[in-house]
């Protein structure tokens, strides 16, 4: 995942306002003022939660549980996600897939972090772990949030935002399909 977590845009500011492009250019300010605040409150909720001694805790006993930091983390994750989801519904706001999805990025990186100064997670293997946690967690909450915290589209949204990370992974990993290799003669012969 280190295409995918080097590369995160920290924040929602960086991300085009999802509004229609005949929008006054109040409306576009104020949304992007919006997801800003949306992105602030995800990503705060699961970072407190991460870095208190109850998260702290939380995490020790479901890699200890699970017997693998991996899935440990990643279902940890998975409920941060559902939980931020839900109290966000719960007071009558919305936060986009794809802010939720950079939200992730960071507490999945806390995560990781904290696993590591515990002595939960080896260094050598944290990369590995981290992503398989990210993926495992980000699939898990998609599929198991209740219905009024994520509509169909919603789930559909986090579905494709998987797919392009595990290509934009791909990518950055210099792994491309057998069949989409191109030839070592055609690749690198140079003009004369």
């Amino acid at each position: 995942m280190a295409g995918l977590l080097e590369k995160a845009q920290p924040s929602a500011q960086e991300q085009p306002a999802e509004q229609p492009e005949t929008a006054p250019e109040g409306q576009s300010q104020q949304a992007v003022a919006d997801s800003q605040e949306a992105y602030d409150l995800a990503a705060g909720q699961m970072l407190n939660f991460i870095y208190d001694e109850q998260g702290t805790q939380a995490l020790t006993k479901m890699i200890q549980s699970t017997g693998d930091p991996s899935q440990g983390m990643a279902r940890l994750f998975g409920r941060l996600l559902m939980m931020t989801v839900q109290s966000a519904v719960m007071a009558g706001k919305r936060v986009p897939p794809q802010l939720v999805f950079q939200a992730g990025i960071e507490a999945v990186r806390a995560l990781s972090e904290v696993a590591q100064s515990k002595g939960l997670i080896d260094p050598a293997s944290e990369k590995e772990i981290t992503e398989s946690a990210f993926y495992d967690g980000i699939a898990l909450f998609a599929t198991e949030a209740k219905d009024e915290a994520l509509t169909e589209d919603e789930r559909a949204q986090y579905v494709a935002l998987l797919e392009a990370a595990e290509q934009m992974e791909q990518q950055a990993q210099g792994g491309l399909p057998d069949s989409q290799t191109p030839e070592p003669s055609q690749s690198q012969e140079m003009p004369t």
